[in-house]
């Protein structure tokens, strides 16, 4: 992937609008692994969650999206992003942003934003059993962080968002006895703009 060009495309209030290139960057990485059932179904998994549609829910989660209003120093905003999880199901996040700060004059104003997330299961859409047997839970997940946004040219300048997810996963060996696994996956997202 190191060094693949793909399109993000974020409208002026930080939603991320459209994601394209990375559903065929996941196609070029996956056909030149070597054809093995067991470990088909979990490739396709890791495939389907490099697609540009759920990477664009993906990033929605890690960009604020500000309101279509002016805002004050200390005021916060809430938004719920809903995403399809071809591991986990129906997933929901919600984001509390908070404009910390206002800093310089025009042309070089910047916003911080304070990120705050939850991250967990919708109940309406439970993940399906995987190829493998097993199902995926998600209790909820929490993250954090802080966004340094272009006032004066309206682009993202940086952005750092923390995510904690605790995840257990359930099935039966091949043998048939219970198998059940617990792992708490932690992920930093840092986003950048390079001039």
């Amino acid at each position: 992937m190191i060094g693949q060009p793909y399109t993000v495309v974020m409208a002026p209030t930080g939603e991320v609008v459209k994601v394209d290139g990375l559903s065929k960057l996941a196609e070029k990485m996956f056909s030149n692994m070597p054809a093995d059932p067991m470990s088909a179904g979990m490739f396709d998994g890791l495939k389907a969650s490099l697609s540009d549609d759920s990477m664009r829910s993906l990033l929605s989660q890690s960009f604020a999206q500000a309101p279509n209003r002016a805002l004050k120093i200390g005021e916060s905003w809430n938004a719920d992003i809903v995403q399809n999880n071809p591991m986990l199901g129906g997933t929901i996040t919600s984001v509390k942003m908070t404009l910390k700060a206002v800093a310089g004059e025009d042309p070089k104003r910047v916003a911080t934003i304070g990120i705050d997330s939850a991250v967990k299961q919708d109940p309406a859409k439970p993940a399906s059993p995987n190829p493998m047997g097993m199902t995926l839970q998600l209790s909820t997940g929490t993250g954090d962080g802080e966004q340094t946004f272009d006032l004066s040219a309206g682009r993202l300048v940086r952005s750092v968002v923390n995510m904690n997810l605790p995840m257990s996963m359930s099935g039966q060996a091949p043998d048939g006895t219970p198998m059940n696994l617990s792992t708490l996956v932690k992920g930093t997202t840092t986003t950048e703009l390079i001039q």
